[in-house]
């Protein structure tokens, strides 16, 4: 899990590319929703020596992992909830 400033392409490349550098050996694909976000997606897959699958819109089942994974994150961050007001730290607290 990494804080982002923003949606913005640039951003969330860096981002992914950063968090998942470390686990470049394991990482073997990836899978994207339709978001603009993911805009820069080849870069990412490049940078990570990975392929690239998108999901098909409203198929939340297509990324079970994420799904599962948002549960689990709505434990301490509420739907609903400004994430914008979420620190970094509270990122590293729920990280522990």
């Amino acid at each position: 899990m990494k804080r982002v400033d923003s949606k913005h392409t640039g951003v969330v490349k860096k981002a992914l590319i950063a968090m998942l550098t470390p686990y470049k050996d394991d990482v073997h694909t990836i899978t994207f929703d339709n978001g603009g976000e993911f805009a820069e997606h080849a870069a990412v897959v490049r940078a990570l020596e990975a392929d690239a699958y998108f999901a098909h819109p409203y198929s939340s089942y297509e990324r079970g992992l994420n799904e599962n994974f948002n549960g689990l994150l709505r434990q301490y961050f509420p739907k609903g909830m400004d994430v914008s007001q979420v620190t970094e730290k509270e990122v590293q607290a729920v990280q522990e």
